[in-house]
């Protein structure tokens, strides 16, 4: 009950935040009805689709790397950032924790996370 109360807060506060935590390994995100229609959907589908929704309105928005450090519920969002995906926002989060860093400016995206041209 506590959960579902903390996740209806986020929901209201930023629903793309609460909305890409339901885009797990469990695809939670395909639970949700959007349409009375939606069964007929093929589930691959709708999960391709709802997949390029997200990046396009992540991408639009922006996200902070150092925000999903400071909060983890927040970390959902950086698998949609163009270029990156589920395995790299994972490593990137993984080589600033392990580092105690901050993401000051891309240029740490190179030096230290080794990400950009090679």
């Amino acid at each position: 009950m506590l959960r579902q109360a903390i996740s209806l807060g986020r929901l209201l506060l930023d629903p793309l935040i609460e909305y890409a935590h339901l885009c797990n390994t469990d695809d939670d995100i395909l639970c949700v009805s959007y349409h009375p229609l939606q069964s007929e959907v093929n589930k691959e589908e709708l999960l391709f689709a709802l997949s390029l929704e997200f990046i396009n309105r992540v991408n639009e928005v922006g996200v902070d790397v150092n925000r999903c450090l400071e909060y983890s519920h927040t970390s959902y969002l950086l698998q949609f950032v163009c270029g990156l995906g589920p395995r790299k926002a994972v490593h990137l989060l993984k080589i600033l924790k392990q580092n105690d860093n901050l993401l000051e400016s891309r240029t740490k995206l190179v030096t230290l996370c080794r990400m950009g041209p090679k």
